[in-house]
């Protein structure tokens, strides 16, 4: 797995070493009362040696792998804390060319054909949205401006939402590089 230390070699090392010991400790209990060659014992001590070593590294990295998993998903966390659920959905809405349900279910998305509604949170949101950085308004008649969608869209508020005229997000605003990074850090899911 990418964020995970690779363990397997240390963990093969130990077991051969582990098997090489215990082949050493036969012969030796072979030999019995022959009273075994001062070299066999010594091959013992050292390979017994590094086993307890080889099992000890083993111990710190998987401690430090621990600790590194624990700290990606604190970072994971404090990421996804800098927008909101709402938000983040813009965003892969932004990213991802296929429609997807609305997994937040604010009401003001229609999956069937990708398309908004206006209602009183849009513009806040992609407002923060820009602010951050991680999008920016479309160039429409020559300027990039985000109050468009208002203009367009705004007065359709005193509609019911089924009467609203419906647009499409990436008609007026467009996910930035850092949106996209944004995305790719935080990962599929917003938690």
């Amino acid at each position: 797995m990418d964020d995970e230390v690779d363990t397997t070699h240390l963990q093969d090392l130990q077991k051969a070493l582990t098997e090489r010991l215990h082949v050493l400790e036969l012969q030796l209990a072979a030999l019995g009362e022959l009273h075994a060659p001062a070299h066999l014992i010594t091959d013992i001590n050292k390979t017994r040696k590094q086993v307890d070593k080889l099992g000890a590294q083993l111990g710190q990295v998987e401690k430090g792998q621990q600790q590194l998993n624990q700290n990606i998903l604190a970072i994971q966390v404090a990421l996804k804390g800098i927008v909101t659920k709402y938000e983040y959905e813009y965003l892969r809405r932004l990213a991802e060319h296929q429609p997807f349900p609305s997994e937040v279910g604010d009401g003001e998305y229609h999956y069937e054909d990708d398309r908004h509604h206006y209602a009183p949170d849009v513009y806040p949101r992609l407002k923060r949205l820009d602010d951050i950085g991680f999008i920016r308004p479309r160039e429409i008649e020559g300027r990039r401006h985000l109050l468009r969608i208002v203009e367009d869209h705004g007065g359709d508020e005193r509609w019911r939402n089924e009467d609203r005229s419906r647009f499409k997000l990436r008609d007026y605003v467009e996910i930035t590089d850092a949106g996209l990074n944004y995305l790719s850090l935080v990962g599929s899911k917003y938690l």
